[in-house]
């Protein structure tokens, strides 16, 4: 459903009110009660946040005063690498055609990297590329020549790619 307008999200106040105070919206899947509480790329809502959604749905949600409104959300364009620009993409060798109303598929698809020397890479990125962006989950691991398997990036509607911390890398052999 749309929640990029006000008349788009008033029918749901009651259900946004009841997610929000539950912590089930936005999904944030880390128990705030176990380990650690703090994380640089936390979508979670702070209590303050949570108040005041449920004093506007409390309040009957009000539209307020349209001068108040921020500018309209501008959205990332889906074509472009959040990585920046790669030096490697590796393709998956064909298509997958996701039919209407199908059951979820699990698929484990190898795809030959084409690195023939060993190399260091330091961002990845899982990116659908064709067609109706269907793709929910996928993920991406490495499998090296030896047979050992690493696990490099989630992808998941709204994640883009990882960046890795200024001088560190992971290392791509040749043949994975």
């Amino acid at each position: 459903m749309p929640l990029l307008t006000y008349e788009d999200a008033r029918p749901w106040a009651r259900s946004i009110r009841q997610n929000v105070v539950q912590r089930v919206m936005p999904p944030w899947h880390i128990d705030r009660n176990v380990g650690i509480k703090e994380f640089k790329n936390s979508v979670a809502l702070s209590d303050a946040e949570i108040a005041t959604i449920a004093k506007w749905v409390d309040d009957g949600a009000p539209k307020g005063d349209p001068a108040d409104m921020p500018p309209p959300r501008q959205f990332e364009d889906n074509d472009r690498w959040s990585i920046g620009q790669p030096d490697l993409i590796v393709r998956m060798p064909s298509d997958i055609v996701v039919t209407a109303r199908a059951p979820d598929a699990w698929r484990n698809i190898a795809v030959d990297t084409g690195v023939t020397e060993d190399r260091y890479i330091q961002a990845f990125e899982v990116k659908p590329i064709k067609g109706h962006r269907v793709i929910h989950h996928a993920g991406g691991s490495l499998i090296s020549p030896d047979g050992k398997t690493s696990f490099l990036e989630a992808y998941g509607i709204g994640k883009n790619g990882n960046t890795l911390d200024e001088g560190t890398g992971i290392l791509i052999r040749a043949g994975s």
